[in-house]
């Protein structure tokens, strides 16, 4: 199990030539025994060039586009 505010690195592949490298630290934590829901957790990302370049991403991204 991961503890809440454990720091932690993400790599993000396939969006641009090198893979973009993501800060942060772990805000929430679902586990089946405490939740219906599915398990997982969730990441605080510290700001940085990586997520100004994830945003800018999101946001040229077709599929967004094509949502409204």
């Amino acid at each position: 199990n991961i503890a809440v505010n454990t720091e932690v690195e993400v790599e993000l592949r396939d969006l641009e030539r090198e893979p973009l490298l993501f800060k942060g630290r772990v805000s929430w934590t679902s586990l089946w025994e405490f939740s219906p829901r599915l398990p997982g957790f969730g990441v605080q990302f510290e700001r940085s060039a990586s997520t100004d370049n994830l945003v800018e991403y999101i946001v040229r991204s077709p599929r967004l586009k094509n949502a409204t």
